[in-house]
């Protein structure tokens, strides 16, 4: 976790604003919802804390083995515990669906999983994971802002 010393004191700032900034639209709805909501909002909570980890943790790993190999390693992992709970779950369910649902399912993995996760850490090899971190905060608050419209 060396990489936590290459965080500056404002970009320290920056993020602590920006997450308490997201707390307070969530305890907005989790005031007038009841304990489910506060259930969630601890589980987003600590899903953005360790995607932060996972960030600045990737920016050691990027520098040692590189972006590709890093994201070929995580996506086959990601791809075998799902693989492994969905044959837990229902193990012939993967062979009943239509065709549609495996190109879907392709394109879904390529555009949305493997292609970001390249592109993050290309980013981090980059730029350094701080400011790609920083940068992830803006996921969250632009849907948050296009939650209003």
């Amino acid at each position: 976790m060396s990489a936590l010393l290459y965080i500056s004191h404002l970009q320290w700032y920056v993020l602590i604003v920006g997450y308490i900034g997201v707390f307070i639209v969530f305890i907005q709805d989790a005031s007038s919802t009841g304990i489910s909501a506060w259930l969630g909002m601890l589980l987003v909570f600590g899903n953005a804390c360790s995607y932060a980890a996972y960030m600045i943790g990737a920016g050691e790993m990027v520098k040692r083995i590189g972006s590709i190999r890093l994201v070929v390693l995580a996506s086959s992992a990601s791809a075998i515990l799902s693989l492994l709970q969905s044959s837990l779950h229902n193990p012939t369910a993967i062979f009943e669906q239509v065709p549609q649902i495996y190109w879907f399912s392709l394109l879904n993995a390529s555009l949305c999983t493997v292609i970001p996760m390249l592109l993050i850490m290309i980013a981090i090899n980059r730029i350094g994971s701080p400011l790609v971190a920083q940068a992830g905060i803006l996921g969250p608050v632009s849907t948050i802002s296009l939650w209003g419209i």
